[in-house]
């Protein structure tokens, strides 16, 4: 019987991005043990209930409370008073307890934020280790806004984990900088990269859209800057603009395109509205519902100038020519480890008055991935996933013989 495992991630996530790191793992393990998936940032319909807010006053009177308390205050308050923690106990011990080794990963888990990712990594950490189940941290990243008090509720989980591997070297540094790690870590690249288009073929000729441009939501992109006020919006659009109207004068054949949340739809309808007006070119909008239906979209793009990361990655396994704006130095780092740093602007390039020429000379710079060094990347990754897998199975199993 094939070793279950089971792989905790961003797997329901409606950024199409988490969805294909999933995949990718998924698929790299299942020929050789059996896989299941749990959601690393959602509850299952069934402990979703309200039970901990029996009446409708409570509600109210829980509002009016809240309304005066920091976000991330508000949010340690559901997970530790209110039931949250209890619910994702229930929801993770439920996998855990049946597997021979859980994978947390890929993706930036290792993360300071409202959906309280440390918090989560080491509530994982703690129900492994009570059902003696190894665990590891597969692909992930580190934030850049990771403070003392994250550091402090991750840290035992990561010196617990069997195994890490980080997926660009910044995280890498910022890991080292903080945490006295007592064992060894390694670097992989995003596990998207491993990825197969089965829609790709290499042989594939006259791409019908010849740049396409992924929108993403700008106040998350905006914020992940880092800037103490964040820039106006509407310099990045006029970038977008003029670039627009450089290409369509060209004669390109122009696409908006989100990863699938309904933020991002909206952020593209208001760049549509406004590259319209300024511009006079309608650009139509593709807006994927599921994985599948984004990557049979990416098959027949040539260019793409893409905000979202995965967006990019996803571009760049599909034989499309992808620049990559750097609104979080993430997005540098994972272009980083394979090499390719060239493929990556800063936001400030796309807000430039010269922005159309210094993007469209950047892709004309560039050229889409040989078929030959996508299978070659994607065989790296996959060797570097299986490998620390098979040793901790392999050790697990030794312990326990050696205990019976």
């Amino acid at each position: 019987m094939k070793p279950l495992i089971t792989i905790i991630s961003e797997c329901h996530s409606d950024n199409l991005g988490d969805q294909a790191i999933a995949r990718s793992l998924s698929n790299i393990l299942h020929p050789f043990y059996s896989v299941t998936e749990t959601s690393f940032g959602c509850l299952t319909i069934s402990q979703t209930d309200n039970s901990a807010l029996p009446t409708k006053l409570r509600k109210s009177i829980l509002r009016k409370v809240f309304s005066t308390v920091p976000a991330k205050t508000r949010m340690r308050i559901w997970w530790h008073i209110l039931g949250k923690k209890r619910k994702f106990a229930k929801h993770f011990g439920a996998s855990i307890k049946e597997s021979d080794l859980v994978v947390v990963g890929g993706g930036q888990l290792i993360k300071n934020n409202l959906a309280l990712f440390s918090e989560k990594l080491s509530l994982i950490s703690d129900i492994s280790n009570s059902y003696s189940t190894p665990f590891g941290l597969l692909g992930v990243g580190v934030d850049k806004k990771m403070d003392s008090q994250n550091w402090r509720i991750v840290k035992k989980a990561i010196n617990k984990a069997k195994f890490i591997t980080l997926r660009d070297f910044t995280s890498r540094d910022r890991l080292d900088t903080a945490v006295n790690l007592e064992r060894d870590f390694s670097i992989l690249p995003d596990l998207a990269f491993a990825l197969k288009n089965p829609e790709f073929s290499q042989e594939m000729s006259d791409r019908s859209v010849s740049l396409a441009i992924n929108i993403m939501d700008f106040d998350a992109m905006l914020s992940g800057l880092g800037y103490v006020k964040k820039p106006d919006a509407n310099i990045f659009v006029e970038g977008l603009c003029d670039i627009v109207k450089i290409a369509h004068n060209n004669g390109s054949t122009i696409k908006l395109f989100t990863s699938g949340t309904p933020e991002d739809l909206i952020a593209a309808n208001n760049v549509k509205t406004k590259i319209s007006m300024r511009t006079g070119v309608d650009v139509p909008i593709f807006h994927p519902s599921t994985l599948s239906h984004l990557l049979n979209f990416l098959v027949d793009v040539d260019d793409v100038i893409a905000t979202r990361m995965h967006a990019g990655i996803l571009s760049y396994i599909s034989g499309c020519n992808p620049l990559c704006v750097n609104w979080d130095d993430k997005v540098a780092g994972v272009w980083s480890t394979i090499n390719q740093p060239e493929r990556v602007v800063s936001v400030e390039d796309i807000a430039n008055k010269n922005a159309s020429e210094i993007i469209l000379r950047g892709l004309q710079n560039l050229a889409p991935a040989s078929q030959h060094s996508l299978d070659e990347l994607a065989e790296k990754i996959s060797l570097c996933v299986l490998e620390p897998i098979r040793k901790t199975l392999v050790h697990d199993q030794a312990s326990v013989t050696l205990k019976t």
